[in-house]
């Protein structure tokens, strides 16, 4: 006890501290025993278990036919490109883009990001881009190594983007330097492209031609 406790418990007359004692135990006796009805909270625990299980096979059967309708759409996307007038379909039933349409395509669009201006970066997030030039009757397109010391922009043609084309298949991705001879070329043409993007995979970068685009 204190010694502010013990001067206040002094004053205290002594027919009040009986009382005191009284309430003190009271409150102590209403803080150690639980609220409510024991058998009734064992019930909706019970309850509540018993739900549980219930939404947990729910959401086990949710998450599986979630992952096969993600694979069927997939399957039917792939079936549905060899539709498409813009894709090439081999006696293999490998699906790649139409050389021609693929570059006409990019060639749109990089007049585009000309126009605007546009800086694009590496998948790698280390180098930044731009379109420097656009030389529409010998359809070559020139390149900005903005973070180069070199200031001789990269240029590459319709033919080497032609040529390029013929690595691509859907169902097979290209890790970066697998599509392009030059950095600077293959990063405009991915990112520039529509039919084009770049994803991350254990840490490795991978190319991918989709079948959507404009």
């Amino acid at each position: 006890m204190s010694d502010d406790d013990e001067l206040l418990w002094d004053e205290i007359t002594p027919g009040s501290r009986s009382e005191i004692f009284r309430i003190a135990f009271r409150t102590w006796q209403e803080n150690i025993v639980p609220k409510g009805d024991k058998k009734e909270l064992e019930a909706k625990l019970e309850n509540l278990e018993r739900e549980n299980d219930e939404l947990e096979e729910k959401y086990y059967k949710a998450e599986c036919d979630f992952s096969d309708n993600q694979t069927e759409i997939i399957l039917v996307e792939h079936k549905l490109r060899k539709f498409d007038s813009r894709n090439l379909v081999t006696s293999e039933g490998k699906i790649y883009p139409e050389p021609d349409e693929f570059f006409r395509q990019f060639f749109t669009h990089a007049q585009k990001y000309l126009e605007d201006g546009t800086i694009f970066k590496s998948p790698s997030g280390q180098n930044r881009y731009r379109v420097h030039s656009i030389d529409i009757e010998k359809e070559q397109v020139f390149i900005e190594r903005m973070d180069s010391k070199s200031p001789k922009p990269s240029s590459f043609t319709s033919k080497t983007v032609r040529k390029a084309v013929r690595r691509l298949s859907t169902g097979n991705d290209l890790k970066v330097g697998g599509f392009m001879p030059v950095l600077a070329q293959e990063c405009a043409v991915v990112e520039i492209h529509p039919r084009m993007k770049y994803f991350e995979t254990f840490g490795t970068i991978h190319y991918e031609f989709s079948g959507v685009g404009e």
